[in-house]
């Protein structure tokens, strides 16, 4: 994650994003370690066909 981050900073980019689902509590805690918020929730659903 780090240095993906060093990456896009050499670019100029004033935004980096990311998304995950929050019941991937570990993958969720490591944005968050290393700056990202929590802005939006989107839910998601599943279409199962009849």
């Amino acid at each position: 994650m780090g240095g993906r981050q060093e990456i896009v900073q050499g670019t100029g980019c004033k935004w980096v994003c990311s998304e995950t689902l929050y019941l991937l509590k570990p993958s969720l805690r490591n944005l968050q370690r290393n700056g990202f918020e929590i802005v939006y929730d989107k839910e998601v659903y599943e279409w199962k066909r009849p």
